[in-house]
């Protein structure tokens, strides 16, 4: 199998560059072999994880969207010519295959106004692997989110307050699926603990007084929309950092 050190040699080196043609397209050759074994590699690395943690009692879901976030960024930060698109999409796809390999993770969709463009903006942020199913009611959702391994994807409307069930629940709202407009279109959900969710903006549920004392304190929240009692707040990228 190929080493990583001779990988890395072969790519930066510009004396190892062919002059020709077919010499261009064995090295890529070689190089797409290089890849797939390493591929291999961080697959096999995963199940491993996966088994060291066979024991974990925690009841959260082996996703972890905070790690992914992180690896994500730091690559994009090392990339020379690949664009930042270019490795978003990669590694997407690659943890979510990982995902998969540690323990199968499904996804369930919840959206009567535009299901396809829900499900192809969810495929985007959490990539391709896993299998999709669509459920008729955001209770449902939740539900099956609450018991098995599972992500949801739930549609967000102004007029239907399915969040409500989030203020007493295991399940933590852990990332936002916005048009390019910014407009929210959607809440994704799971057993996540809450430090492995990815910084950036957060909804949290709150009382009305609740939310006054907050914002006495100086935090920063959005009431984006209200049930009784009940507002569903989107915290600022520094409230959701503390």
């Amino acid at each position: 199998m190929p080493q990583t050190l001779g990988l890395a040699r072969l790519v930066r080196e510009p004396s190892s560059v062919p002059s020709d043609l077919e010499g261009l397209r064995a090295q890529i050759d070689h190089l797409d072999h290089s890849l797939l074994d390493l591929i291999e590699q961080r697959l096999s690395a995963c199940i491993a994880i996966a088994a060291l943690k066979a024991n974990d009692a925690s009841g959260t879901l082996k996703f972890r969207p905070r790690r992914e976030t992180e690896i994500i960024g730091r690559l994009v930060g090392r990339a020379d010519r690949a664009s930042p698109q270019l490795v978003t999409h990669v590694w997407r796809e690659l943890m979510a295959h990982c995902l998969q390999a540690q323990a199968r993770t499904d996804l369930v969709l919840c959206a009567s106004r535009s299901p396809h463009g829900l499900k192809e903006r969810v495929r985007e942020r959490l990539g391709r692997a896993a299998n999709a199913q669509w459920v008729a009611t955001p209770a449902e959702a939740l539900d099956i989110a609450r018991q098995r391994e599972v992500v949801a994807a739930i549609e967000y409307s102004p007029l239907d307050p399915w969040w409500t069930a989030l203020r007493r629940s295991d399940l933590t709202a852990f990332d936002l699926i916005r048009e390019e407009s910014g407009r929210l279109v959607a809440i994704i959900v799971g057993r996540v603990g809450r430090d492995d969710v990815a910084e950036g903006p957060q909804l949290r549920v709150l009382t009305e007084g609740e939310l006054e004392i907050r914002r006495a304190r100086g935090e920063t929240l959005e009431p984006i929309s209200a049930n009784g009692e009940l507002r569903l707040c989107l915290t600022s990228q520094e409230e959701a950092s503390r």
